[in-house]
């Protein structure tokens, strides 16, 4: 019997993330990604309608990456 998680979590944040880990269990795991350019300014309003229309497909593909 395998014991643990078998997870990852991305996370992007654009100030380092605080994470209380005494054991450095966590820390250790985090790849960090930089990222250079920023979106301020060029928010897409209408993000919200453009995924509701592909929700089924993103439901698929995650589901299919679960396999």
């Amino acid at each position: 019997m395998r014991r643990g998680l078998s997870v990852r979590i991305p996370m992007l944040s654009n100030l380092p993330l605080l994470l209380p880990d005494m054991a450095g269990a966590v820390v250790g795991r985090i790849v960090p990604i930089v990222m250079n350019r920023s979106l301020l300014g060029e928010e897409d309003i209408t993000l919200t309608d453009k995924l509701m229309v592909e929700l089924l497909r993103i439901f698929n593909w995650a589901a299919g990456g679960h396999r």
